[in-house]
């Protein structure tokens, strides 16, 4: 028998739109960033020597995020990348989902959030990386492919 949640993700699939909210206000759709001079957005997409474990959604620069699920911040998130620069996010986790969101810096990192609610803003890109296309960095906490709740 198929729980309440997995019944809700396959319509919700079937209608072209995931179960969590619009990560970036002002969109109308989590758009997965196309490819541009710096690599493609989707997951699993090749990335130099390695393949991309989380999806680039299209945001532009200080617009607000909102989060995309009911749940926990957890803190404070980073990460180095090859280049040896760091990048700062934010953890949510709630009784179905872990994620971590990259590029954003948040107005909090700890305590209660609600679906949609502002959890901070975009941090520009283009200071490092000339002509990449502004984005959040969405990655599961498990390292799963997130496409499907976008």
């Amino acid at each position: 028998m198929l729980s309440r949640t997995t019944l809700l993700a396959a319509a919700l699939l079937l209608c072209g739109s995931g179960p969590w909210s619009i990560l970036c206000a002002g969109h109308h759709n989590n758009r997965v960033r196309a490819c541009d001079v710096y690599g493609c957005g989707a997951y699993d997409q090749r990335r130099g020597e390695d393949l991309h474990d989380a999806v680039d959604l299209v945001c532009g620069d200080f617009a607000v995020v909102n989060a995309p699920f009911s749940g926990v911040l957890a803190g404070p998130v980073g990460r180095v990348g090859p280049d040896g620069l760091q990048y700062d996010g934010v953890k949510i986790i709630s009784d179905v989902y872990c994620v971590k969101i990259f590029n954003v810096r948040p107005y909090r990192y700890l305590g209660a959030v609600s679906k949609g609610e502002g959890l901070g803003y975009v941090l520009p890109l283009q200071d490092r990386f000339s002509g990449v296309t502004s984005h959040l960095e969405v990655q599961m906490c498990d390292g799963s492919d997130p496409s499907r709740f976008l």
